[in-house]
């Protein structure tokens, strides 16, 4: 049975917060639970989270995902379980301190999401920009990370 939302969660954000995270996880974790932990993982969640955000609206309008990185945004918690799988595969990666970068990877990543709704179409240039960023900020702050063979 599926977790519903309150009316005033549904009012206040203009969209299923509650629903659209459900789904997330469980398209997330249908994508990727044979994956081992690590960056390939990683870039196969936030290529999830991308898919979802795309195709979710708040009523006939894209939903206004960079505002959910400010820190002030009153619906910020909404988010949480977002921030809390992306910390969570990057410790996956072998970084030590995710809360160090995890601002900054939720707010690119959000801000991806945020141009896809408004253009109403996956960009897989700015993807591509994010991915080879986020990639290079793993080997630089994990003496763990490995690059993916093959």
């Amino acid at each position: 049975m599926g977790v519903t939302s309150s009316p005033q969660e549904v009012l206040h954000t203009g969209f299923d917060a509650r629903g659209f995270l459900e789904a997330l996880r469980n398209r997330v974790l249908r994508v990727t639970l044979a994956m081992r932990p690590g960056v390939q993982r990683l870039e196969l969640a936030i290529e999830v989270f991308w898919y979802a955000a795309l195709e979710t609206k708040a009523g006939e309008q894209p939903v206004p995902w960079s505002t959910y990185a400010r820190p002030d945004h009153p619906q910020r918690g909404l988010l949480v379980p977002v921030r809390l799988m992306l910390r969570s595969e990057l410790i996956h990666c072998g970084i030590a301190r995710p809360d160090s970068i995890l601002d900054e990877v939720m707010g690119r990543l959000l801000a991806v999401a945020q141009e896809e709704a408004r253009l109403g179409r996956a960009q897989p240039a700015l993807r591509e920009r994010f991915f080879a960023w986020l990639r290079a900020t793993v080997r630089t702050a994990s003496p763990l990370a490995v690059e993916p063979v093959g």
